[in-house]
């Protein structure tokens, strides 16, 4: 008879570790998703973030396109200098110093 409720109660002390066993590894699990699903919205926002400045970067490069054409174009140029009062030179009457 005490070998019998002996092997009961090894038996329960066995369930009760099976159990504490199963609820570690389901919290392990449950913490390892939570973590992924963390580490995806941190790169979405990440994502989020680059493309906001990329676009300020492309407004910013348009930006300076215009005035890079604005200030190479040669007939704005000719234009504003005759506005100034300037005149074009002769090439032939221009000398060279070494």
């Amino acid at each position: 008879m005490k070998t019998l409720i002996a092997s009961i109660k090894f038996f329960e002390v066995n369930i009760n570790k099976v159990f504490f066993l199963k609820i570690f590894l389901l919290a392990i699990i449950v913490i390892a998703i939570i973590s992924v699903k963390i580490s995806c919205i941190k790169t979405g926002y990440q994502i989020s973030r680059i493309t906001n400045e990329l676009q300020n970067v492309r407004i910013k490069y348009e930006s300076l396109k215009k005035i890079e054409y604005r200030y190479t174009n040669t007939g704005l140029l000719t234009e504003k200098s005759e506005s100034l009062g300037m005149r074009h030179i002769n090439l032939e009457h221009t000398f060279y110093v070494k």
